[in-house]
């Protein structure tokens, strides 16, 4: 009785110390163009794969190791920026845009680069605007709908390309 009383004891300790070595960071994350909320932010505690998404107003909510003092904040077509966490457990960010020069590229059914206009089928052209105008955190999910013949799946449902009867 003694050494189950004495384990129960040493586990409570334990989960006692686990809870005090985390802390929650709350926040929000605002467009420096409008100042708006920008949903799908993914914050990530930097050296981990521990990570949130903002919520449609651009707040989030992390429970972080205190061993970790670093937040990156990504999205695409905004600046990625790093925030130093100290002792703030609000920490709130403005995004800035960053604006990248894509080029055209042309992606054929069996891998070979030709010319659009040598190619023997169909093409179908999208521009960076398509995709930022998505807002969606992922450049691949940005693309869902906007090419005929193309399906896209989330990476948490690998098995789903396997059984994809038509």
């Amino acid at each position: 009785m003694r050494k189950i009383l004495l384990l129960i004891v040493t586990l409570i300790f334990m989960s006692v110390q686990f809870a005090q070595a985390q802390r929650v960071i709350t926040g929000r994350v605002t467009s420096s163009e409008d100042g708006k909320g920008v949903p799908g932010v993914n914050v990530i505690i930097k050296g981990t794969l521990t990570n949130a998404t903002t919520d449609v107003d651009g707040k989030y909510r992390l429970t972080v190791p205190e061993k970790f003092d670093v937040l990156v904040f990504k999205f695409v077509s905004l600046k990625t920026q790093e925030v130093k966490i100290g002792t703030k457990s609000v920490i709130d960010v403005v995004m800035v845009p960053d604006v990248m020069n894509i080029e055209e590229v042309v992606v054929t059914a069996i891998g070979v680069k030709r010319e659009e206009k040598s190619l023997g089928y169909s093409a179908t052209q999208i521009n960076g605007d398509d995709i930022v105008k998505a807002r969606d955190p992922s450049a691949l999910n940005a693309l869902q709908g906007k090419v005929a013949g193309v399906n896209i799946y989330s990476s948490y449902l690998p098995w789903i390309l396997f059984f994809n009867w038509k």
